[in-house]
């Protein structure tokens, strides 16, 4: 935008005293206080002409929206990092990596003629950007999210319900009320260092909030903290300090069907296999185990 002035939230840096990035007299954003009409040799191929300062790997972008490039442990989402490959679809809309192919402000941000709201360079109502380099995690359906062993996204959900107040802070439903990255994400602004989510998932809050018709699992049997509360889960999070829900499930990288967070026996039929990575010997309940004569599955 231009016009207008700069937010509370943007730092113009300076240099001799001097804006770099100058306003105009009533102190509003205007085209010069990016570019310079006049061409400066940078002296390398990367950097755009007619800018004020040289604009590889995002660094223009990132010298006034610090609050953006400050990482995960500002709620931000990180740039500068690694992506293995580049998706065909952001490189036809020439969106910009690094140059070492890291994520920066303009791989997922177009400054002009953009396409879509906030700059984007593709539609991300439904999570369309996001599945772009997280493909692992950006299911279809039900059957393709146990596959991938993630949380499912694109899905309207039947058992569990995303809070009115979770809307009100920033939690974001696709199309016909379907379930997104964005409903427990942001990719700015995020309220907790881990996971960009949108509120603290303390001890299984979060997952609490949508599933709570889970909640009967608390103080049960099955609530693992109560059982052995240094029981590690496969991501090497203990119980006592992830909550309840950690000791069963994954929200994404799961160890197989219904995100798991146990080593399962994959010879065993996939479903019981989830009730043996416990109720085995040398396990969690290996006082509860199936026995010798048992009902068959599989």
């Amino acid at each position: 935008p231009v016009g207008q002035k700069p937010s509370d939230k943007i730092t113009i840096p300076k240099e001799d005293g001097k804006n770099i990035f100058p306003l105009n007299e009533e102190g509003r954003m205007y085209c010069g206080t990016c570019h310079s009409a006049h061409g400066v040799d940078w002296d390398d191929k990367e950097s755009t002409l007619f800018m004020r300062t040289q604009d590889v790997d995002g660094k223009l972008c990132m010298a006034c929206h610090k609050d953006k490039a400050s990482g995960a442990e500002h709620g931000a989402h990180p740039v500068m990092k690694k992506i293995e490959k580049i998706p065909e679809q952001l490189k036809k809309t020439g969106a910009k990596f690094g140059r070492k192919n890291e994520v920066v402000c303009q791989s997922c941000h177009q400054p002009h003629v953009a396409p879509e709201k906030k700059l984007l360079r593709i539609k991300n109502k439904n999570s369309e950007l996001c599945g772009q380099c997280h493909d692992d995690r950006y299911a279809g359906s039900m059957a393709e999210a146990a596959n991938m062993k993630t949380h499912p996204v694109n899905i309207k959900p039947v058992h569990a319900n995303v809070p009115e107040h979770l809307l009100k802070t920033g939690a974001k439903l696709g199309d016909d009320n379907k379930v997104i990255c964005q409903s427990c994400h942001r990719p700015h602004d995020a309220k907790t260092q881990k996971g960009l989510l949108i509120e603290s998932n303390q001890q299984g809050a979060l997952c609490q909030q949508c599933h709570s018709d889970k909640k009967t699992v608390l103080n049960s049997k099955h609530d693992m903290r109560l059982v052995d509360d240094e029981a590690e889960n496969t991501r090497g999070e203990k119980v006592k300090d992830a909550g309840a829900c950690s000791a069963c499930h994954l929200p994404h990288a799961g160890n197989g069907a219904k995100m798991w967070a146990r080593t399962i026996d994959k010879n065993q039929e996939p479903m019981a296999a989830l009730c043996l990575s416990c109720h085995d010997e040398n396990k969690l309940a290996a006082k509860h185990t199936v026995g010798e004569f048992s009902h068959p599955v599989g």
